[in-house]
């Protein structure tokens, strides 16, 4: 057993309960989950598939992290 794996769980698992309770930080978390499981595919498990999810899933990460907050203001009309 790699250690590199729990690693990634654990970052995982960081991601999903900060995002879940709408902390940016989630995002850090969810980059950071990618690189390892990246990497985990690559060099321990080699799994093309593996690695492709987390190429695909970074940039993911990359654009929730900027664009946190910069949502559709919502303003609540008078009289609501």
């Amino acid at each position: 057993m790699e250690l590199i794996d729990w690693v990634g769980m654990i970052f995982t698992f960081s991601s999903s309960f900060l995002l879940s309770n709408k902390k940016r930080a989630g995002w850090i978390f969810y980059i950071l989950s990618s690189v390892v499981w990246g990497i985990y595919g690559a060099l321990i498990a080699h799994s093309l598939p593996i690695v492709l999810m987390n190429v695909v899933l970074l940039p993911n990460g990359v654009i929730g992290f900027l664009k946190w907050g910069k949502g559709p203001t919502r303003t609540n009309p008078k009289g609501s």
